[in-house]
């Protein structure tokens, strides 16, 4: 098995796809998330929203990096959740179907800039720090999400966008 092979299978083994019991999203935020890429709170059918510790770097990593990207409510205060381990853990990315017909590589770009600020973060603690990162992505027309989680070294985010297509093509 050719290294890049491997990779993408060690990568498929940290992923979890969840298809059921994924909450509705807003029409305000759909529609939001049809031109830019959403970082979306930890529970967002909740009025009280609260966003992953790292949420504010990630929206500054990824404005920086030119990716469109957005709050679910730009108007309202980001409160955090303080994460007390020593995995990083990244906001939920919501991703359209729309969104990625005007841009294939939104994920890719997304995941490559996170996995560059993880490194830099972590330089000199840890060679290969441990992240977790949700992708909320529509799988068809008529607004059904999957929930891709992926819990493993950083390293292995860059193989991320090629896994989950790969899992989607086998279904």
């Amino acid at each position: 098995m050719s290294d890049e092979s491997s990779d993408s299978a060690k990568t498929a083994d940290r992923l979890k796809i969840i298809t059921a019991s994924i909450p509705p999203i807003s029409d305000a935020v759909y529609e939001k998330a049809k031109t830019s890429l959403v970082l979306m709170p930890e529970d967002w059918t909740v009025p009280d929203l609260i966003f992953a510790n790292s949420t504010e770097s990630v929206l500054k990593v990824l404005k920086q990096g030119g990716a469109a990207v957005a709050l679910p409510d730009s108007t309202a205060s980001v409160d955090l959740r303080d994460n007390r381990s020593d995995d990083w853990v990244s906001p939920t990315i919501l991703v359209t179907q729309l969104m990625l017909s005007q841009n294939p590589l939104a994920v890719s770009v997304a995941t490559n800039l996170i996995s560059s600020y993880v490194f830099e973060f972590f330089k000199g603690r840890k060679a290969d720090p441990q992240v977790k990162l949700r992708i909320l992505r529509e799988t068809d027309p008529n607004r059904t999400f999957e929930l891709v989680e992926y819990s493993g070294p950083a390293s292995g985010l860059s193989e991320l966008p090629q896994t989950i297509d790969k899992l989607n093509k086998g279904r």
